[in-house]
């Protein structure tokens, strides 16, 4: 599926929505049955995940009524191209120590092409 979203900004099977008051917008695509967030690239190079987006794709995968798959996909911001993708189950939990920020379109994360928080370092190898 993943390579499936590289093309989801041509691909007309995908809708696009707007979710209430966040720059994120969530993608359907009802014959595959997957949703996604996407996400353009901040002017930091980091990506602002709204919590309420993240929410609502894992609670609709949850229920298994209309989506069987959920991602999280990150867009460029000059070229609007695709960046990456990663299931949202899978970021959920690597945000999942990480406490939300509040914004003007409430709480979100800043997450990195990793799909992690940015400012959580490795531990020095050595």
């Amino acid at each position: 599926m993943k390579d499936q979203l590289a093309k989801i900004f041509e691909d007309a099977a995908w809708k696009q929505y707007k979710l209430g008051n966040t720059p994120n917008r969530i993608y359907f695509n009802e014959s595959s049955r997957a949703a996604a967030v996407v996400i353009t690239r901040g002017q930091r190079n980091d990506f602002p995940l709204s919590k309420a987006a993240l929410t609502r794709v894992l609670e609709a995968q949850a229920k298994r009524e209309l989506v069987d798959s959920a991602y999280i996909v990150l867009r460029e911001r000059h070229d609007g191209g695709f960046c990456a993708a990663e299931e949202a189950q899978v970021v959920s939990k690597n945000l999942a120590d990480t406490r939300p920020l509040d914004g003007p379109f409430g709480p979100y994360y800043w997450i990195n092409e990793a799909f992690g928080d940015p400012k959580r370092l490795d531990e020095v190898p050595f």
